[in-house]
């Protein structure tokens, strides 16, 4: 398995019909050679490619019941794959736009739409901010893999207007959830231009050589995380924002098809002459969001401005039950949020 994903060459072609073998002769569980076969689905070698998206249709065919949860991780194996081998950290293609992970899509086009609905989520999941890792997080690797994820689902290939509504809705929710947390902390925090100024001018009245970046501030550390997590969740809403226009929706969140069977089970159509340049340009700068003080400090200004320009629109998922204000649940157990216990008068007047 390592050869197979270490080189795009010979040896990995011939790794991965080994590992077609194996699996043919009940020697290999499925459900680590179908991680393996959507990460080398994406390879460049057209003949790894071709034999991976192979097996990995017959391992779908025959135990698909057993790998569809593994699905996700084989999205992180991707990624590491696509980034340290191929040397790439796109999640699409460009000429024509494509997602890296087509083939995959078409393989498990059959499956039903709750196992599409919480593939979504779990991709946005992915996404969202844990403010508990915050100090263990390669901020920049963060925003790679988010784009990587973006990416990739702005530029699936949905087979039915239903599958559509999933990916946005799913979007949607984490933009909701974790929005409210991101602009509440910056807020709270007061991480304004003056506060980096003052902290800059110190540093040059002390005589100190060392930049503020690699002095060790909470400050700033904090502002770089608040920065990134600005950066993801603002991919998330263009990407939704992306997917809605390309496919001529409109209307209130989480109501992009209409309620009839009949209407959600068809191809979504595209938009004459709408292409992904614009969306792909904005994308490519996502990274460079921490490279500078500057930077990250009109990144969350952005953030704060695009979150409460959206008001209720964001808030009002039909059929989510957020509640607006309400702080995210991740890392919460069970996901659950307690009611706030009913005061005396409350009490009085249920009795009556």
């Amino acid at each position: 398995m390592r050869i197979a994903l270490a080189t795009q060459g010979d040896q990995a072609l011939l790794a991965i019909e080994v590992l077609s073998s194996m699996t043919r002769q009940g020697l290999l569980h499925p459900k680590e050679c179908a991680q393996i076969c959507i990460a080398l689905g994406t390879s460049q070698n057209v003949k790894i490619a071709a034999s991976s998206s192979s097996l990995h249709q017959a391992l779908h065919d025959k135990f698909k019941t057993n790998i569809e949860n593994e699905y996700l991780q084989a999205v992180d194996i991707t990624y590491r794959y696509q980034r340290d081998v191929v040397g790439n950290v796109r999640g699409a293609t460009c000429d024509p736009y494509r997602s890296i992970l087509y083939r995959m899509m078409e393989v498990t086009r059959t499956g039903g739409i709750k196992d599409r609905t919480k593939f979504f989520k779990g991709l946005c999941a992915r996404i969202e901010p844990d403010f508990s890792q915050r100090s263990s997080i390669d901020l920049e690797q963060y925003l790679q893999r988010s784009r990587f994820i973006l990416e990739n689902m702005a530029f699936f290939k949905y087979t039915s207007a239903e599958e559509l509504d999933a990916a946005i809705v799913a979007m949607e929710e984490v933009f909701t959830r974790a929005g409210i947390v991101v602009v509440d902390s910056i807020t709270r925090d007061a991480i304004t231009r003056d506060a980096i100024r003052r902290d800059t001018t110190e540093t040059e009245l002390l005589g100190l050589t060392t930049p503020i970046g690699d002095s060790g501030k909470i400050g700033f550390d904090r502002l770089r995380t608040l920065a990134a997590f600005s950066t993801a969740l603002s991919g998330l809403w263009h990407a939704k924002s992306y997917l809605r226009q390309q496919y001529g929706f409109s209307g209130s969140c989480g109501s992009t098809t209409t309620k009839s069977s009949e209407n959600s089970s068809t191809v979504p159509k595209k938009v004459d002459g709408m292409d992904g340049r614009a969306f792909w340009e904005r994308n490519s700068t996502m990274v460079t969001t921490l490279d500078s003080e500057q930077a990250m400090l009109n990144m969350c200004c952005a953030f704060i401005e695009l979150h409460e320009g959206l008001g209720s629109k964001v808030a009002a998922i039909s059929g989510s039950g957020l509640l607006e204000g309400m702080p995210s649940t991740k890392g919460v157990k069970g996901g659950r949020v307690r009611k706030a216990p009913l005061n005396q008068s409350s009490r009085k007047r249920r009795k009556t």
